[in-house]
């Protein structure tokens, strides 16, 4: 063995030591015999359309779920611009105005005005204030790199298990006696029941409101929260997982490797044969590590493309193929689920302004912390807020007259955000029985009045138990929800004039309808009802060519007076 093959053999193993496993002889063969294919499997994308090449800027993921993976081919663009391109574009823009004497490389005193490089005491031994400490300065490569370290790559993965707990108390709506299940009784009156949780009247129900209790939502009692360093509740992801990481395979058997092989064989990954024998090279019938290695060549589960500002008329979310279309389900707003007997995801954009959020996310804390209203913060204001006593008060100060202004954290927060822009956040929910879910049926975040119309006979749709009367929780379906966003988390967490909580927040409504139409949906479910309309009765009913009591769209488009 050539020593270049035996460190490359040696650097498998090494990985899936780490992992706890055991390698038989057959494998270390195997390895050296698939070399070829599994370092073309780092490069190569697998065969997605007619030149055999992946888009630019395509992920495979493998969302790691009890029954199985779920393998996912995600192509993720802003405007038709990749995530990778418009991160490369910022990094050489952001380069070339800071490089003053255009030496190619950045050097402290010509990068001190930007919030990248002033990042206060906390950062002054970063390795990127290090480099700028020296002679040799910051490239344009060595700045990529420090990026992704400090701020993150182009594409991150979060987790949010919050929500599975929280989704318990949809249920417990639905629940009126407690007794575990849903019956026909509790159906009949399930409408009313969650019209109920319709706290702010808006004529449709947010999964806030169900955890919104009624002492904090009373009229005339706002509860000022500032919540700092949060990050929406969620966490790296362990079920949401980038294909190509070098120790995939060795995760895949840590977790689904029953019998303690070191191999998986089709039933072990809840796969069907076929799909086995594509990846099966030693034609044993399992997948070794090696083996496994190959997924990410193989045809996906399903293969979507997000757009995160898309073009008037497209969908955020698209369909490009799946192995089975009959399980796929199309919602509002560009939304997708994909259904199986034991699980549910959806998938959908959040399509958002980063900058635009992050400015208006520090106007709030600015004007919270500052007590006494003088248009600055000093320091006796900052004491009760520790991550501005620890370097965003100096980093903001530019100055440095020991008072931050409004426009000194405008300045400081826009740097950030502009590199926030070319992030893109995916969250995995764990939505557990997925209760909301179940009745939120277009994926909008919101349960409007069409769908409280219809709850009876979706829950009936569900009932689960040999008699065919009550809906037993423990054998619904694992919901998950996967969304789509740009940027990470804010500076300063959340400001509201109300109680916080780190919930499923519903999405924008897309533009749909005239002008007018858009401005009266207040509440952004694509309906008017008659307390939302600012004309007369009569011509509402008249634009209520079906009498459902709505005027959606298509009927406020076609109306003529």
């Amino acid at each position: 063995m050539s020593t270049k093959k035996y460190y490359r053999v040696a650097f498998i193993f090494g990985l899936i030591n780490l992992a706890g496993l055991q390698i038989s002889a057959q494998d270390r063969i195997l390895s050296k015999d698939l070399k070829s294919s599994s370092a073309s499997s780092q490069l190569a994308s697998g065969a997605v359309n007619a030149s055999g090449m992946k888009p630019v800027g395509t992920r495979d993921l493998l969302v790691l779920l009890a029954s199985g993976p779920v393998h996912l081919r995600l192509t993720v663009s802003h405007s038709g611009i990749t995530i990778e391109e418009i991160r490369t574009d910022y990094i050489n823009t952001l380069f070339a105005m800071y490089d003053i004497n255009k030496d190619g490389q950045l050097m402290s005193d010509e990068t001190r005005n930007h919030a990248l490089f002033n990042l206060g005491r906390r950062f002054s031994d970063t390795p990127l204030a290090r480099n700028l400490g020296q002679a040799r300065g910051v490239t344009p490569t060595s700045m990529g790199s420090v990026i992704d370290r400090t701020m993150g790559q182009s594409m991150v993965f979060r987790q949010a298990n919050a929500v599975a707990e929280q989704d318990l108390q949809v249920f417990k709506v639905l629940d009126q006696d407690s007794s575990g299940m849903i019956e026909r009784a509790e159906m009949r009156i399930s409408a009313a029941s969650i019209a109920s949780k319709d706290l702010d009247h808006d004529h449709c129900i947010t999964f806030e409101e169900f955890l919104s209790s009624n002492d904090l939502m009373m009229a005339g009692a706002p509860i000022l929260a500032v919540v700092q360093d949060t990050n929406n509740g969620a966490t790296q992801s362990e079920l949401l997982r980038d294909a190509r990481e070098p120790v995939m395979p060795a995760r895949l058997i840590r977790k689904y490797d029953i019998d303690k092989d070191a191999k998986l064989s089709a039933e072990e990954l809840g796969w069907n044969e076929l799909r086995i024998q594509n990846l099966d090279v030693d034609g044993d019938g399992l997948l070794a590590v090696i083996e496994l290695a190959r997924i990410p060549e193989m045809e996906p589960d399903l293969a979507l493309k997000a757009d995160l500002t898309p073009s008037e008329g497209q969908s955020p979310m698209e369909l490009l193929s799946a192995r089975d279309t009959g399980h796929i389900k199309k919602g509002s707003s560009g939304t997708l689920e994909m259904q199986s007997p034991s699980n549910t995801i959806g998938f959908v954009v959040r399509s958002n302004d980063p900058i635009i959020e992050s400015l208006k996310n520090a106007r709030d804390t600015f004007n919270a912390i500052d007590t006494d209203s003088n248009g600055y913060l000093d320091r006796v204001e900052i004491e009760t807020h520790p991550r501005f006593q620890r370097y965003l008060f100096d980093a903001m100060d530019a100055d440095k007259n020991d008072r931050v202004f409004a426009d000194e954290m405008d300045d400081y927060v826009r740097g950030f955000a502009e590199l926030a822009a070319t992030i893109c956040q995916i969250t995995l929910y764990d939505s557990g029985n997925g209760n909301f879910q179940n009745l939120d049926r277009n994926m909008d975040g919101r349960i409007s009045i069409r769908e409280l119309r219809t709850i009876e006979s979706q829950l009936i749709s569900l009932v689960n138990d040999e008699a065919g009367q009550v809906i037993n929780p423990s054998k619904l379906p694992r919901s998950f929800r996967i969304e789509v966003q740009r940027g990470g988390p804010m500076l300063f967490g959340s400001v509201s004039d109300r109680f916080q909580v780190d919930a499923l927040q519903p999405l924008p409504r897309s533009p749909d309808g005239p002008i007018w139409f858009q401005r009266m949906d207040r509440n952004g479910d694509g309906d008017l009802v008659w307390d939302e309309f600012l004309g007369s009765r009569a011509i509402f009913g008249q634009m209520d060519s079906d009498g459902d009591r709505l005027i959606d769209a298509k009927e406020a488009a076609q109306f003529t007076p």
